[in-house]
């Protein structure tokens, strides 16, 4: 896979007065951050950078950052083609980390992290039904106090719902699913569904609610009437 090169710096010895110029030339905006600022172009396009006055040689230099997934895999990737780590990696203040290698021909460049960015609500709902349609219930993206709450009962925590799931897997997999109608709010959703497995369907009005990227809680009203015995959950 290609990999995109999604940030860059410029290294100077009077970081106040380098970024005054480029924020008089170019109207950047610097937000200073120790011993670097951080560039906001504020375009929508280009990449994001820092200038950066390190202290200590190399004073000047421009180099970019090729985005990685892992820094490890690739700085081995790179010594074994020619290249040389010089240094990292080490950690970003954004939850990213970067790491300096140079280049056969001796320039140097970077690497760096993907910036992690939460999920919103709709591609939050869209995983769940994807994982639900795959079987992969062991990677639902829900938090450690996840609650469903159902005509079934309420069932509290990740590890117990997990749990449910697998004590009783011949009911909760092999599904599929038709989204009818969707509402989305900032931290919450209201999804109405058709569950769809053989011959049975069943309609699903389901609520959603998020936090930190994750599902928290479903409270869920399936259009059944009375629960048969054999659809009863064993826990």
């Amino acid at each position: 896979m290609k990999r995109p090169v999604v940030h860059f710096e410029i290294g100077c010895e009077n970081l106040s007065g380098t970024l005054k110029f480029y924020e008089e030339v170019f109207n950047w905006k610097g937000v200073a951050e120790g011993i670097s600022a951080r560039i906001d172009a504020d375009t929508g396009r280009g990449i994001s950078g820092h200038i950066t006055a390190l202290g200590h040689e190399p004073h000047k230099y421009i180099t970019f950052y090729i985005e990685t997934e892992s820094l490890e895999e690739d700085l081995r990737k790179l010594k074994a083609a020619g290249g040389e780590k010089m240094l990292g990696p080490f950690p970003v203040g954004d939850g990213r980390e970067f790491a300096w290698f140079k280049d056969p021909a001796g320039n140097m460049l970077g690497l760096i992290t993907p910036l992690k960015r939460e999920k919103g609500p709709v591609s939050l709902v869209k995983e769940w039904f994807e994982k639900w349609e795959n079987g992969n219930y062991q990677d639902l993206p829900i938090t450690e106090d996840f609650k469903h709450t159902s005509p079934f009962g309420t069932i509290s925590g990740k590890a117990t719902y997990l749990q449910t799931v697998m004590a009783n897997e011949d009911q909760f997999l092999g599904h599929t699913f038709e989204l009818l109608d969707e509402v989305y709010g900032e931290n919450k959703a209201c999804i109405r569904y058709r569950v769809m497995k053989g011959e049975h369907e069943l309609e699903v009005s389901e609520w959603q609610y998020f936090n930190g990227g994750l599902i928290q809680e479903i409270v869920a009203h399936y259009h059944i009437g009375e629960i048969r015995e054999e659809r009863k959950l064993n826990r």
